[in-house]
């Protein structure tokens, strides 16, 4: 009886055993089961993100150089503008003229506001580069 006894105890230990290692087999199948998915939805996510960047950077290559290349254009043409407006104000006042009052006048601060506009889109095109990354 005793060797009896003896032999069932030992088989149950070893099914016992068995059916842990299969226990820890399935924790770990499950555990990568996850880790793929998890590795799958980032893959998705980042295909797209990258896909998005190479577009952006696509047009950023392709404007910036044009932006640096023109980023004192306001500032030259407002010189220029500046000299016309000093002879303009000047041969209205030879004449008694208000320089406020005359068509040229008003165009001339149209074209200061242009530039202006110019000089603000060009720094905040050059801004926004210098942002990335950081």
């Amino acid at each position: 009886m005793n060797t009896t006894k003896s032999v069932y105890n030992r088989l149950f230990k070893e099914e016992a055993t068995e059916l842990a290692s299969h226990k820890v087999e399935l924790g770990l199948i499950e555990d990568i089961a996850a880790a793929k998915k998890q590795a799958q939805q980032q893959v998705t996510r980042f295909l797209k993100s990258d896909a998005t960047v190479q577009k952006a950077v696509a047009a950023l290559k392709s404007v910036y150089p044009d932006i640096l290349l023109n980023k004192d254009f306001a500032k030259k043409k407002t010189a220029e503008l500046s000299k016309i407006e000093s002879t303009l104000t000047k041969q209205a006042a030879d004449l008694g003229l208000d320089v406020k009052q005359l068509p040229a006048f008003k165009e001339l601060q149209d074209a200061f506001s242009l530039l202006t506009q110019v000089d603000d889109a060009i720094i905040n095109s050059m801004d926004a580069v210098k942002t990335i990354g950081k």
